[in-house]
């Protein structure tokens, strides 16, 4: 089994883990945070490898490095 498929389906499970407690407590962007790391976890299972979040949709700022 490839390693990137375990890897995907553990991060499918932190994000529904995430989305259950989000809901439970009522974190809307906890929630929508989850949604998103579920998605990546199902799309690393997918296609068998890590794909790079764009740091401008996930709200964090964007450094040089060496900088």
């Amino acid at each position: 089994m490839n390693i990137d498929i375990i890897a995907g389906t553990s991060k499918q499970f932190t994000g529904r883990l995430r989305i259950w407690w989000s809901r439970l407590i009522g974190d809307i962007p906890g929630c929508i945070a989850g949604q998103r790391t579920e998605l990546a976890g199902a799309l690393q299972r997918a296609h068998g490898m890590a794909l790079p979040v764009p740091r401008a949709k996930t709200g964090l700022k964007a450094t040089r490095r060496g900088h």
